[in-house]
C-alpha cells in the first residue's frame, strides 16, 4: 500500500544461431512526464491527511520466440538430459517465476512466433508465417494456460519478431484499457529475420544462421535469413512511443555473435526499459539458467508489484518525494535505481532497482509527500 501525505492542488485531473531450415541441409509511456497539466481555474487546496493508494494491476504480453534454434541448448549445441533445450529451459523458468506466487492483479497474455504451422515447412513463407491475432488474451490467472504451450508445441521455423510484435500492437490498439499499465516482455534467442525485403543488398546481408550457406544467394531461403534489424527496432519503438507500452527484452546471448546482441541492445533502448549495467548489455542477457531466472524475476516484480497509483494527482509544479519505510528514495529518470513517473499525467509512479526489491521482499511501506510552493 502506498500512503501519501500531501499539501496539494486538487486537479480534476533467430537468435544467435537462428536460421531457417534449408531443405536437405544438415542442421543441428512516458515522454513528456513533466508536461504541464491543464489545471484550469481550480483553487489551491491543501490536504495534510494521509491518502492510501492501491498498487496497480497490469497487462503483460509475453512475446516468445519459437524458432528452430530454440531447440538448441543455451550454449548453442544439441540438447542433452543435462543441457536441455532453450525452449525447455524457458518453459521451466517461466513456470517457476509465474506460478510461485501468481499475482492476482496481473493480466497475462502471450504471442508465440512463428505459428505452429511452421513445423515441417518447406518454403520460407511457411517457415516465417505468423498467425493473426494473439495466442492467449490477457486475463488474470492465465499462467497455466500460457505455460501449456511449452508442452503442446515445439520450436520450428524462423524468427519473425517484427511481425509478432505488430500483432501484439494491433491487439492493444483494438482493446483500449484506460488506466491499466501495459507491458511487453520479449524473450528471444538472438537476431530477428524473416524479412525478404530489408533493403540491404545480398552482398551486405548480415546472416543470422550459423553457417554461410544459410544466406547463399542461390537459395530461396537466403533473403529470409538476413538480419531484420531496422523493421524490428521500429516495431518495438512503435509500441513504446505510439502506444506507451514499454518493452523489456530478454535475449539468449551467444558470445560468438556480438553483432546480433547489438541489435538486442537497440531493441531494449527503443522499448524504454533497458538495463543500466555500466558498459554491459542493455537487454537482459542470458547465458545460463540463473541469468534467465534473475531477468524474469526482476521484470515481473517491477511490473506487477512496484507500480502505484498517485491520487490525488500532483500538479506539474509540485515537488514529489518518495520514501520506503521512511528512507528517502530519489527520483531517477533513467529508471534503474529509485522511482519515476511512468505516465505523462503523473497519475502513476514505479519503483526500480533496490527500492522495488525492498517493497517486493519485505512489503515495506511506501509514502509520498507532495509539496506545494507557498506564496
Amino acid at each position: 500500500m502506498l500512503l501519501i501525505t500531501s499539501c496539494v492542488l486538487l486537479n480534476t485531473s533467430c537468435g544467435a544461431k537462428t536460421g531457417l531450415l534449408i531443405p536437405d541441409a544438415d542442421l543441428p509511456e512516458d515522454a513528456g512526464m513533466d508536461a504541464p497539466m491543464d489545471s484550469g481555474p481550480d483553487a489551491q487546496v491543501c490536504m495534510p491527511q494521509p491518502i492510501a493508494l492501491e498498487r496497480r494491476g497490469a497487462q503483460v504480453f509475453l512475446a516468445i520466440d519459437r524458432s528452430n534454434s530454440m531447440e538448441n541448448n543455451l550454449a548453442g549445441g544439441d540438447p542433452t538430459p543435462f543441457e536441455p533445450s532453450r525452449w525447455e529451459v524457458l518453459g521451466q523458468v517461466l513456470g517457476e517465476v509465474l506460478l510461485a506466487d501468481e499475482d492476482p492483479l496481473l493480466e497475462l497474455g502471450a504471442k508465440f512466433y512463428p505459428g505452429v504451422d511452421s513445423m515441417g515447412s518447406r518454403t520460407p513463407e511457411e517457415a516465417c508465417f505468423v498467425d493473426t491475432g494473439v495466442d492467449v488474451t490477457p486475463a488474470r490467472g492465465n499462467a497455466a494456460r500460457v505455460l501449456s504451450f511449452f508442452d503442446t508445441t515445439l520450436p520450428a521455423g524462423g524468427t519473425p519478431t517484427a511481425a509478432a510484435l505488430e500483432e501484439v500492437r494491433a491487439f492493444y490498439e483494438s482493446r483500449p484499457a484506460p488506466g491499466i499499465p501495459r507491458f511487453v516482455v520479449l524473450a528471444t534467442d538472438g537476431g530477428p529475420n524473416c524479412n525478404p525485403d530489408t533493403g540491404v543488398p545480398p552482398s551486405r546481408c548480415v546472416c543470422t544462421g550459423p553457417r554461410v550457406e544459410f544466406c547463399d544467394p542461390s537459395s530461396e531461403f537466403a533473403p529470409y535469413n538476413c538480419l531484420d534489424d531496422v523493421r524490428t527496432v521500429e516495431a518495438v519503438r512503435a509500441l513504446f512511443e505510439d502506444l506507451g507500452v514499454p518493452v523489456y527484452v530478454i535475449g539468449i546471448d551467444d558470445p560468438s555473435r556480438p553483432d546480433l546482441a547489438d541489435v538486442l541492445d537497440e531493441m531494449a533502448v527503443a522499448g524504454g526499459r533497458p538495463r543500466d549495467d555500466g558498459d554491459g548489455r542493455r537487454f537482459y542477457s542470458v547465458r545460463d539458467i540463473d541469468d534467465l531466472s534473475g531477468a524474469l524475476t526482476t521484470i515481473t516484480e517491477s511490473i506487477a508489484r512496484c507500480v502505484f497509483d498517485l491520487d490525488p494527482v500532483p500538479p506539474a509544479d509540485a515537488t514529489v518525494e518518495l520514501r520506503v519505510d521512511g528512507v528517502f528514495i530519489p527520483q531517477d529518470r533513467t529508471r534503474t535505481e529509485g522511482w519515476d513517473f511512468t505516465r505523462p499525467d503523473r497519475r502513476e509512479v514505479t519503483l526500480f532497482g533496490g527500492a522495488c526489491a525492498r517493497v517486493t521482499e519485505t512489503g515495506g511501506t511506501v509514502t509520498a509527500d507532495i509539496l506545494c510552493d507557498e506564496e
